[in-house]
């Protein structure tokens, strides 16, 4: 026996165990439904929690004003989000070499920032 017809039969096999299974899986969904779905008791009065004891909501985030990409520095180019030390230092740098950006549209230019970066940032970035 050739050692590839070994290999075949062992896949055929591997092949009709998985038919058979399949076939007794959906014999056996046939014959016994799903169980019925129990609902829970509701909760006694006396144990729900009072308006004073559920948490306070989160407040909502403070909005900052926009970050000037034409006068920051790396520090505070950090604080825009997706903006980490490596991209803040090519917008520097980006600054230094080709003058102010003309609009935020421009940042697109620094090597590392994409059309999902932009748009994940445009909202947090202005050219003043």
């Amino acid at each position: 026996m050739q050692p590839y017809e070994l290999e075949r039969r062992k896949v055929l096999l591997f092949l009709v165990s998985l038919l058979a299974m399949g076939a007794a899986l959906r014999w056996a969904q046939s014959q016994w439904p799903a169980a019925a779905v129990t609902r829970m008791p509701a909760v006694p009065a006396a144990l729900q929690p009072s308006a004073a004891q559920l948490p306070k909501p989160a407040a909502p985030a403070e909005r900052h004003a926009p970050i000037s990409i034409n006068a920051a520095d790396v520090a505070e180019l950090k604080k825009i989000p997706g903006v980490g030390p490596v991209i803040a230092q090519r917008i520097a740098a980006y600054r230094q070499e080709h003058g102010r950006f003309q609009s935020a549209a421009d940042i697109l230019k620094v090597k590392g920032i994409g059309a999902k970066k932009y748009e994940r940032m445009k909202d947090f970035i202005c050219v003043e």
